[in-house]
């Protein structure tokens, strides 16, 4: 028989349908080492929390670890931690409801969910885990609450998150995992970037392997899947035999190629290594590399490096007090090339937000924006991006 829908399930269907239904039917994966840290990390977080909540609200903060009832919501208490609301079809664990002004069923008052978050960013799962609670909340009460709290963090910061735009997106994957419980057969597999800290990760992997899925290639991205899918092309062999190399015209400008997913998938096939053309490097009389370390969830960056190559001389450079001149000067002779993926969210931070002076700051700004070929901000010029 299948369970209720939880938030853990709710959270689940965002990142996997195949997940979600798993769960729906009672299965037990092996915990990754990535999910085995994170549930020990919020279960340190919690312990914290709970104890100095009920110290700062000693008297109007009561712990239940049980479901809220009727008669824990009239006696109007700030804090109820530890928590759960369900109705019928749903179960939805909630580390606190917190009392706020505002007429309801339960008089001048209504409760609006509280949640604890061991991160230094408040996920999406997290934000539909208030909605689920406000949805279920508002039946108690008779009145939905606008915004819903989170505590993020061992500092336990505060950030209130309105909950109007997610409920709607909630209610629509509520009735989705209610078609998904009723029905038998199991959505269709495709593997994602969730799959390396899911549970289930071998099992799921096994199986597209046995059934050569499109999404063994890891390059394609869900919408392409599907486009393949709907074309009749469900293998990594049936995509394979669609790639035709065609001939190039010999007065056409040679230009970078996207990757082709038809290649790869022939290059699976047969076990190759296959070169569609012949790589034109760029060269340029100055070479930049620059190397940055940090964390860009708590918006950190505390190592930052740049080696200048102008052809004669190399030099490691951390601060450059003169890096206005040199990118005047040579701005029209350089050509970036990267390779990889890169995060490029500490770009736009000042040296305050960077835990590092202000010259560094100004070095990693000028040169990340002649990499990424765009302005930063309103100014349309790098040199005011910094402001001492």
């Amino acid at each position: 028989m299948p369970q209720k829908i939880t938030d853990y399930i709710l959270s689940s269907y965002v990142q996997c349908k195949s997940k979600a239904y798993l769960h729906l039917n009672g299965c037990v994966g092996e915990k990754t080492d990535y999910e085995t840290f994170t549930d020990t990390l919020r279960q340190q977080v919690i312990q914290t929390a709970i104890p100095q909540l009920l110290e700062r609200h000693a008297g109007d903060a009561v712990q239940l670890n049980r479901a809220a009832t009727r008669t824990d919501l009239e006696d109007g208490k700030l804090l109820l931690l530890s928590t759960s609301l369900a109705n019928a079809n749903c179960d939805c664990r909630i580390d606190c409801l917190q009392r706020v002004s505002g007429d309801s069923r339960l008089g001048p008052f209504h409760y609006a969910p509280l949640a604890i978050h061991q991160g230094p960013r408040i996920t999406r799962s997290v934000k539909y885990s208030l909605a689920l609670a406000a949805i279920l909340r508002e039946s108690h009460q008779d009145r939905y609450p606008i915004a819903g709290v989170c505590l993020v963090g061992p500092a336990l910061r505060k950030h209130t998150k309105p909950l109007k735009q997610h409920t709607e997106r909630v209610r629509t994957l509520l009735s989705e995992l209610e078609v998904l419980q009723g029905t038998l057969a199991p959505p269709q597999l495709t593997l994602n970037d969730n799959c390396t800290r899911c549970e289930f990760m071998s099992r799921c992997r096994a199986e597209a392997t046995e059934a050569d899925d499109l999404s063994l290639i890891s390059t394609l991205s869900g919408k392409q899947i599907d486009d393949y899918r709907a074309k009749g092309i469900t293998t990594v062999h049936q995509l394979s035999l669609t790639f035709r190399p065609r001939r190039r015209r010999k007065r056409v400008k040679q230009r970078n190629l996207s990757r082709n997913a038809a290649l790869h998938a022939l290059a699976v096939r047969t076990n190759k290594i296959y070169v569609f053309q012949k790589p034109s490097l760029p060269s340029s009389p100055v070479h930049l590399y620059l190397d940055l370390e940090g964390d860009p969830d708590r918006h950190f960056y505390y190592l930052l490096g740049l080696i200048v190559d102008d052809g004669s001389t190399v030099s490691f450079r951390q601060v450059c007090k003169s890096f206005d001149g040199v990118v005047a000067r040579r701005v029209n002779r350089w050509k970036v090339s990267r390779w990889g993926r890169m995060d490029f969210r500490g770009s736009a931070m000042n040296g305050e937000t960077l835990g590092i002076d202000f010259q560094m700051s100004q070095l990693f700004l000028m040169t990340t924006f002649f990499i990424m070929r765009r302005r930063f901000g309103r100014s349309g010029s790098p040199k005011t991006l910094c402001s001492s």
